[in-house]
């Protein structure tokens, strides 16, 4: 017999549309026509020619199922599809982005016919993760996330919160930035982008310590005011009887 492929070559149909041989190396179903090659059964399965190992099944008016090395990683379902792990792995499933370009994962709810039904959790080309939305007709920040950097919380596509090396910073923005305490917002401290401002809308202030309470210039440290158990003294006076 011969190895080409043009010789012992199974073919259908009177244009040849479909030819089944094979060339020495590999072995081919061809379907050259302009219909659909259709493989038909109640179960069909793809296994290794040289084990019994599965390597996809189609069930009959039920789950589509992909293997890897025998196991099971694959399946799809009436609502959607599950992934699966085994006994030595981790279960991941990893979208990668080609060179360049960005990895997204796109979530819309209710068929996706409304802009506040899209959600996308993306990670950037800029080594951010973000969540992002599209209420407003564009993608706009919910959540950024940085390699070895900030965290950024959004309000409307408006950064309200980031931390820092040195803890959290509420940054500066029209209205001033605000940090907000209770169930009607009554307590707050804010910077209008001129001064600083602490706020309680309800009841006293009260602001407690065990030991002494000084007031300090920030340069140097100075003091200005000293509140202790003989009272209130100024600047960097201690005598008791200068108290009030």
């Amino acid at each position: 017999s011969s190895d080409g492929s043009s010789d012992d070559v199974l073919i259908f149909g009177a244009g040849s549309d479909l030819k089944i041989y094979h060339d020495g190396s590999n072995s081919y179903i061809y379907d050259a026509g302009a219909g659909n090659l259709i493989i038909k059964g109640s179960e069909v399965l793809i296994q290794s020619g040289n084990s019994t190992d599965t390597k996809a099944a189609f069930n009959n008016d039920a789950a589509v199922e992909l293997y890897y090395d025998g196991i099971k990683n694959f399946e799809t379902k009436a609502a959607g599809a599950n992934f699966y792990g085994n006994a030595s792995a981790h279960t991941d499933v990893t979208i990668y982005g080609s060179e360049g370009r960005d990895a997204n994962l796109e979530l819309f709810a209710d068929d996706g016919d409304d802009n506040a039904d899209k959600w996308r959790i993306l990670a950037s080309t800029d080594a951010s993760f973000y969540l992002q939305n599209y209420t407003s007709g564009s993608w706009e920040f919910n959540l950024k996330a940085t390699g070895n950097g900030a965290v950024e919380l959004y309000h409307d596509n408006v950064k309200k919160l980031e931390t820092n090396a040195g803890g959290i910073t509420l940054p500066s923005e029209a209205g001033g930035a605000q940090f907000r305490l209770g169930a009607g917002s009554d307590f707050q401290i804010e910077h209008d982008g001129t001064n600083s401002y602490i706020y309680n809308l309800t009841n006293d202030l009260v602001i407690q310590n065990d030991a002494n309470v000084k007031i300090t210039a920030k340069s140097g440290g100075t003091q200005r005011f000293r509140f202790d158990t003989d009272g209130l003294k100024f600047g960097t006076d201690s005598a008791a009887a200068n108290a009030l």
